[in-house]
C-alpha cells in the first residue's frame, strides 16, 4: 500500500532532524493542496519525539518566507 502524504512528511522529518523546509519542498513531499494540514498531522504524530517549528522571515522585498523545521526532544 501506498503511504499517506502525512506519512511521508513524518519520514521527512524524522529522518531530517533540524533541516529546514519551505513550502515548496514539504509540497514536493506532501501534495500541493493542504499541505499545511498535513504539516499539523505530522505534528501530532511526532509529538512524543519532539517538535515541528515554524519560522518565519522577511524577504528583503517585504514577503514573508516559512520554513518547518524538527526539532527532536
Amino acid at each position: 500500500m501506498k503511504p499517506s502524504y502525512t506519512d511521508r512528511l513524518v519520514t521527512l522529518f524524522s529522518e531530517h532532524p533540524h533541516v529546514p523546509f519551505d513550502a515548496l519542498g514539504l509540497m514536493r513531499v506532501a501534495g500541493i493542496c493542504a499541505w499545511r494540514t498535513r504539516v499539523a498531522e505530522a505534528r501530532l504524530r511526532l509529538s512524543a519525539k519532539g517538535d515541528i517549528k515554524n519560522t518565519q522571515y522577511r524577504q528583503p522585498d517585504g514577503s514573508k518566507r516559512s520554513t518547518y523545521t524538527f526539532i527532536p526532544a
